[in-house]
């Protein structure tokens, strides 16, 4: 045996902690203790994850909903745009022949001033 076996130390419960609490970082010696934090922190971590899941769930029903809202309001407008489209198209077609009838009464009245000042000029 040598010098340093002839010592044991025999300490309580109560003076292995006091010992601990003077180093930070480990608070347990005991095994049990250990796997009780641990299984803690798992169980904090899956909450924490499952959290996480629902809210990304969440997010993205939020997302499609609003895509789906997107695609509809799209479908109208260009529902609307045709519509307009159309009208314009008839109002130019309409806007064409009215400048064409305005230039045929033109040239209609130019005729008729003419007439009128022929008359009266004999």
């Amino acid at each position: 045996m040598t010098s340093c076996d002839e010592f044991l130390y025999h300490f309580t419960t109560s003076e292995i902690n006091d010992i601990l609490s003077l180093f930070p970082g480990k608070t347990s010696t005991y095994p049990e203790e250990e796997e009780e934090q641990r299984y803690r922190r798992m169980t904090s971590n899956r909450e924490s994850a499952r959290r996480s899941r629902q809210r990304k769930k969440k997010h993205l029903v939020g997302v499609m909903d609003q895509i789906k809202q997107l695609r509809a309001d799209n479908k109208d407008m260009m529902k609307r745009l045709t519509r307009v489209l159309y009208q314009s198209q008839s109002l130019e077609m309409e806007n064409n022949m009215l400048e064409s009838e305005c230039i045929h009464l033109h040239s209609k009245l130019s005729i008729l001033c003419q007439l009128l000042a022929n008359i009266q000029s004999q």
